[in-house]
């Protein structure tokens, strides 16, 4: 069955009022929303409901920032030092050989699936730690089951709805008929149910992953001034997660070695020489690879303002950047 990549048809109800990769840069995000709050005189905010109740939201955010902010600072390399234990790490990975016996489903096939997915994510505006889970949600399955042509849509789509349930709030969860509609009715809702089940027994109800994504925020989340590093190193990350061979590598080496190609490719454009901090070099040297090579969909979500532009940055090093080999 082909994959259906139609998106632009997707019902908006639940979406968030942000892009799907903000949420990386979420004081940069909110300094515009709390500067237009600052300038609202208090007799105008009591008297208009609507501006009252933004100015409270871009309180509560900055708040928000601030505490989340103390707490990374004090509590982030005891978190990080706990997490990222070999043996944690390894509990939640996909096998790669697993997948690779799959006597339908192919890699080609796989990296158009996680675009799809890629597509409806940034459609309902989901976050950026949502479609990493999904893809690992997808994978892990597909080491543990035998899954046809005609029934991998179906599970990638199902894959995102759990990831959605336990990454979301529960107005931005896709319900069953808009599912649905994104397969073009291929699917009922009741087979997305009977889908669920079936992916939730095979994982043993596990659900939890700890992903690049949320490694790569927490590590520069007390940053304020490098928006551009976080959004060139989720970008690195995202085109990781179409490539096999980075499927059962460990997340903590994937976010230090995105973090290290992201300064390098940055220090490529600028002609700075900031340090590039630890990374795995073979990991490094395929992302490096891949990274000349980005997956179109990305390359269109990571080239607006809010993005920092950053695949523009990297067609500048496929463009001049050197051949590195091992």
């Amino acid at each position: 069955m082909a994959i259906t990549t139609q998106v632009d048809e997707l019902p908006t109800k639940g979406t968030r009022e942000r892009d799907s990769t903000v949420d990386i840069s979420y004081h940069d995000t909110l300094t515009s929303a709390s500067t237009d709050a600052a300038v609202i005189d208090l007799p105008a905010r009591k008297n208009d409901p609507s501006i009252w109740a933004r100015w409270k939201r871009s309180q509560q955010h900055n708040l928000a920032i601030t505490l989340t902010k103390h707490e990374i600072k004090e509590y982030g390399d005891d978190f990080l030092e706990v997490v990222r234990e070999p043996e944690r790490e390894a509990q939640t990975l996909p096998k790669k050989s697993c997948i690779n016996s799959q006597p339908e489903i192919t890699w080609f096939v796989r990296e158009s699936l996680v675009g799809f997915l890629i597509e409806v994510h940034s459609a309902y505006r989901l976050r950026s730690a949502t479609a990493f889970l999904a893809v690992n949600l997808l994978d892990r399955y597909c080491s543990k089951r035998i899954v046809g042509t005609h029934h991998y849509q179906l599970v990638g789509c199902v894959a995102l709805l759990v990831a959605a349930k336990y990454r979301e709030r529960q107005k931005c969860v896709p319900s069953l008929q808009d599912l649905s509609k994104m397969c073009q009715g291929f699917y009922t809702p009741k087979d997305f149910v009977q889908a669920e089940s079936l992916l939730l027994s095979a994982l043993e109800w596990n659900v939890e992953h700890l992903d690049t994504c949320t490694l790569i925020q927490t590590q520069l989340a007390d940053k304020l001034q490098v928006s551009q590093l976080k959004h060139m190193s989720m970008y690195i990350a995202e085109i990781a997660l179409f490539d096999r061979d980075f499927v059962d590598t460990q997340p903590s080496v994937l976010a230090s070695s995105a973090q290290a190609l992201a300064r390098y490719t940055i220090n490529h454009v600028t002609h700075n020489n900031v340090p590039l901090g630890e990374y795995d070099p073979s990991t490094f040297l395929g992302l490096y690879n891949r990274l000349r090579d980005a997956p179109d969909v990305l390359v269109s979500k990571y080239a607006k303002p809010e993005c920092s532009g950053v695949s523009l940055l990297a067609e500048c090093l496929r463009c001049s950047g050197p051949a590195l080999t091992a």
